[in-house]
C-alpha cells in the first residue's frame, strides 16, 4: 500500500516591513503645516470681516486707505511662521530618513 508523503510544514513567517511607516513623521509635519496655514487664513479672514463689520456699523472708522486714520486689518503671523517651520522640519526629516535608509541597504 502506497502512503502519500507527509505534508511539508509551512514556511516560517517573515517579518513584515512597513515601508510607509518611516515617512509618517514628515507626513504628520506636512499635515500640521497645512492645518496651521488654514488656521492663519481663517483667522485673517475673520479679522478682516470683523473690521468691515465694525467700520460699516460705525461712522468713526476709516473705510479706505485714503482716509486719515485708516488701519488695515492685521493678519496673524504666528500660524504662518509655525507652518513654515513645520514644512521645513518635514523636508529635513524626509531627506534624513531617505539618506539613512539608502545607507542601510
Amino acid at each position: 500500500m502506497h502512503h502519500p508523503p507527509p505534508p511539508t510544514p509551512p514556511p516560517p513567517p517573515t517579518r513584515a516591513r512597513l515601508h510607509g511607516a518611516w515617512y509618517t513623521a514628515p507626513a504628520v509635519l506636512l499635515l500640521a503645516a497645512l492645518s496651521l496655514t488654514g488656521i492663519g487664513v481663517l483667522a485673517g479672514l475673520f479679522l478682516t470681516a470683523g473690521k468691515h463689520v465694525a467700520c460699516d456699523s460705525t461712522t468713526e472708522c476709516a473705510h479706505t486707505p485714503y482716509e486719515p486714520g485708516y488701519a488695515a486689518p492685521a493678519w496673524p503671523h504666528a500660524p504662518f511662521i509655525a507652518a513654515a517651520v513645520c514644512a521645513a522640519l518635514a523636508v529635513v526629516t524626509f531627506v534624513a530618513i531617505l539618506v539613512v535608509r539608502r545607507r542601510g541597504r
